[in-house]
């Protein structure tokens, strides 16, 4: 199973849960490959429908079976023993308790969860109505991981999902997020296949592993090349590593703000844009007719840098790529852009008036209401 199929197991769960019944999914798959992120993204749509829905993350591996029934207390009235639930079960509302690395949890707290599980109590608390239960393990049968065994009671509580990695997804979810652009266009690339713990060269690289990546480019980690390279290794290993360091240091790709400062110093003459050096770069790897390697990763981190500039792009310097670029990519960048202006249809139809010897190549039938294009080539 796909992690995006994730959110249609939940929305089943929650329909269940809503006839009065209750079924709790178990998601098993590798780490870092987005189990935990799907759950909450998840539970962030239904904040939409329902404004008091929430989500208490546990991790099981941190909590002790007397942890679920709370503190002991003397009822003076009646002269006997009772327990103060914790405050990280639910008391009201509508909700998600996520129960996280069940099988790293102790056998007291795999107990304790049995009773959560069937009958949405321990000792004297209940489980609101309005939530459901989500628990997520790392494989048990393979030796990457320190997990104890869940006995057939506990796993017959549960509806056991394999999760599996899957590159289209892991990539829509990156460019969705606004990775960083060169993350992404290496990444799309396929010089990456990623590889479950124990199958690759002893560095596992997660796809958790390209978002610490990531996040550290956007604060800056690029700006100093030697310490970029350290961090490289130390999250993707030495030959992932290196590859994607020089990809960065040494086939770097031509972003919008490159094109637009050298096109500011030629006064904005749109007549020698295709003289600029940044323009020829680019066509070394972005126009397969001209001398050099077309590269699509590189093309995509471009391609990526006009549609961030959105409405302050400068019309000249877009069709001038356009016009080289493949006409299936000329069409897809057009597109892009023009759903970033206020009126998409107005803008199409203008740049056609403008620049016929770029939308000659592509024949665009326009969605004047929804403001989108449906390309064709000749």
């Amino acid at each position: 199973m796909k992690v995006i199929d994730i959110e249609k197991i939940l929305d089943k769960a929650w329909k269940v849960r809503l006839s009065g019944k209750n079924v709790v999914p178990l998601f098993s798959g590798p780490s870092g490959i987005g189990k935990s992120q799907i759950v909450h993204q998840w539970v962030a749509n239904m904040t939409k429908r329902y404004p008091d829905f929430s989500m208490i993350d546990m991790r099981c591996a941190l909590k002790d079976g007397s942890d679920f029934s709370g503190l002991p207390w003397r009822d003076e009235k009646r002269g006997l023993t009772q327990f103060l639930p914790p405050d990280f079960l639910p008391q009201d509302g509508h909700g998600v308790f996520f129960l996280d690395e069940v099988n790293r949890g102790t056998t007291p707290v795999m107990n304790a969860i049995m009773s959560l599980l069937t009958e949405r109590k321990i000792d004297n608390y209940k489980l609101p109505d309005g939530w459901i239960i989500v628990t997520a393990i790392n494989p048990a049968d393979s030796e990457a991981y320190d997990v104890n065994t869940m006995d057939a009671a506990l796993m017959n509580r549960l509806v056991m999902y394999n999760v599996k990695f899957e590159h289209k997804t892991f990539l829509e979810y990156a460019k969705k997020k606004e990775w960083s652009p060169t993350v992404i266009s290496y990444l799309s690339s396929g010089d990456w296949i990623y590889k479950e713990p124990g199958q690759g060269d002893g560095n596992y690289i997660s796809p958790r592993s390209w978002e610490f990546l990531s996040d550290d480019e956007l604060a800056g980690g690029k700006d100093d090349a030697d310490l970029h390279h350290e961090t490289c290794v130390a999250l993707l290993g030495k030959n992932i590593g290196m590859s994607y360091w020089n990809f960065v240091h040494k086939t770097k790709p031509i972003l919008y703000g490159e094109m637009e400062k050298e096109f500011v110093k030629i006064n904005k003459k749109a007549e020698k844009i295709q003289e600029m050096e940044s323009f020829k770069e680019f066509e070394k790897y972005g126009n397969p007719k001209k001398a050099g390697s077309y590269r699509a990763d590189l093309l995509t981190a471009t391609f990526q840098s006009f549609i961030d500039k959105g409405k302050d792009l400068d019309e000249n310097i877009l069709m001038a790529v356009s016009d080289v670029m493949p006409v299936d990519q000329t069409a897809a960048l057009v597109q892009a852009v023009a759903l970033k202006q206020e009126d998409p249809s107005a803008w199409i139809l203008k740049m056609r008036q403008k620049h016929p010897h770029v939308f000659s190549r592509i024949k665009s039938v326009v969605n004047k209401k929804a403001g989108k294009t449906t390309d064709e080539t000749k």
